[in-house]
C-alpha cells in the first residue's frame, strides 16, 4: 500500500513547477500557430494563462469551504484565483510588465475598456431590464474607466493589470459559455482587442515565472498544479490499458 501511495504521490513541488510551465507554453504555441480564427487565439491564451495560474488549493477550497461559515464567496472565485496570482507576478516582474505602456496597445486597450459588454455588472442590469439602475451605472463605469486610465499613465500596474483581466475574464466567459457567435459574431471587436493584449503579456507572465522557478526549482510561490501528471506505474497497477498509458506519455496529450 506504501509502494501504490508513493507513486501516486511522487510529484515533488519542482516537478509541479515544470508541469505548469510546460502546459502553459504548449497552449501559448498553440495560439501562435497560423490559419487559426481570432476567437480560436484567445481561448488557447486564455487556456495558457489557467495553466499558469491554476492551483491544487484554490480548487480544494472551492469543493470543500464553500459551505463554511466566515468563508467569503469572493475569496473562492476563479477570477480571486487570479487576481492575487497576477500580485505575485507584478512583485516579480514589474520591469518586464512595464513594457505593456511602451507597446503600442494604448487604442486597443482604451476600445476594450470602453466597452460596456465587457462588464458583469451591466449584463445583470440589462438582463433585470432596469433602465434607470443602468443610467447609475454607465457613470460610474466610465468614472473606472477613467481612473483605469489614469493608472495606466502612471504605470500603476497594481491598479491596472488586475482590473484589465476582470475585463478579460468576463470575455472569456462570453466565449467559454456560449456567449457570443463563432467565428465572426457581435463581439468580434472586444474579441480582437482583448487577443491583442493577451497576446502581449501571457508570454511575458510565463517568462516571470520561469526566472521564478529557475532561481529556486522548489519554490511554492505558484502552488501545486491541480491535475498532476500520475506515474504509468500507478495506473498499470490498476488494469489501465496500455494504449491510454502510451497517450499519457505523448507530449500532445500532455
Amino acid at each position: 500500500m506504501t509502494e501504490i501511495i508513493a507513486l501516486f504521490n511522487n510529484h515533488t513541488q519542482q516537478k509541479h513547477n515544470e508541469d505548469r510551465i510546460r502546459r502553459a507554453k504548449t497552449w501559448l504555441k498553440r495560439s501562435n500557430r497560423k490559419r487559426i480564427t481570432i476567437v480560436e487565439r484567445f481561448i488557447f491564451l486564455w487556456i495558457s494563462f489557467n495553466a499558469a495560474y491554476g492551483n491544487e488549493e484554490s480548487l480544494k477550497n472551492f469543493a470543500e469551504e464553500r459551505e463554511k461559515k466566515g468563508i467569503k464567496k469572493k475569496n473562492l472565485t476563479d477570477s480571486f484565483v487570479f487576481k492575487r496570482f497576477l500580485q505575485n507576478i507584478i512583485s516579480r516582474g514589474k520591469k518586464s510588465l512595464n513594457q505593456i505602456f511602451e507597446a503600442e496597445l494604448r487604442d486597443s486597450i482604451e476600445s476594450f475598456l470602453e466597452n460596456p459588454c465587457l462588464s458583469k455588472e451591466f449584463w445583470k442590469l440589462a438582463r433585470e431590464e432596469d433602465v434607470r439602475e443602468l443610467e447609475s451605472w454607465k457613470e460610474e463605469f466610465q468614472n473606472e474607466n477613467k481612473c483605469l486610465m489614469e493608472a495606466w499613465e502612471n504605470k500603476d500596474l497594481r491598479k491596472f493589470l488586475p482590473q484589465i483581466f476582470i475585463r478579460l475574464y468576463e470575455l472569456r466567459n462570453q466565449i467559454f459559455h456560449g456567449g457570443t457567435t463563432y467565428p465572426y459574431g457581435a463581439g468580434r471587436r472586444q474579441i480582437v482587442h482583448g487577443t491583442a493584449v493577451m497576446s502581449f503579456l501571457i508570454p511575458i507572465i510565463i517568462e516571470i515565472m520561469e526566472l521564478e522557478i529557475q532561481k529556486n526549482s522548489e519554490t511554492d510561490v505558484w502552488g501545486r498544479v491541480t491535475y498532476p501528471r500520475i506515474a504509468p506505474e500507478f495506473l498499470s497497477l490498476h488494469g489501465i490499458s496500455n494504449h491510454i498509458l502510451e497517450a499519457s506519455n505523448n507530449n500532445d496529450y500532455d
